[in-house]
């Protein structure tokens, strides 16, 4: 029987689905991502960090690649373990993450 593996992910996601989903270990710009979601906190965004099956990985990369952003974070918060927010902002970023995706949060559409 084979064992579930697990990949890492850091990025950013709001009201419009996924914006950005790299591995751990790819990107250590926490600082900058967090600067880019404070500045669109209207949009709902967050900064998030998972853990996803490799199967489910692919998966979301696949909508990702077809511009399936909405599915793409309906699938990583249907699957995910491991889910994690910046200590300084996790209550309002669990807020948020219940809330999106949602295109009608967006003040400005």
């Amino acid at each position: 029987m084979s064992k579930t593996r697990f990949v890492t992910k850091i990025g950013i996601a709001d009201c419009h689905g996924i914006e950005s989903y790299k591995n751990i270990d790819e990107d250590n710009s926490d600082g900058i991502l967090l600067i880019r979601v404070m500045a669109n906190r209207q949009r709902h965004a967050v900064l998030y960090k998972v853990e996803v099956p490799e199967m489910i990985d692919r998966l979301i990369q696949r909508k990702i690649k077809k511009r399936d952003f909405i599915k793409a974070l309906e699938i990583l918060k249907d699957f995910n373990t491991g889910l994690g927010f910046p200590e300084n902002a996790k209550e309002s970023f669990k807020k948020s993450w219940e809330l999106i995706p949602n295109p009608k949060l967006d003040p400005w559409r």
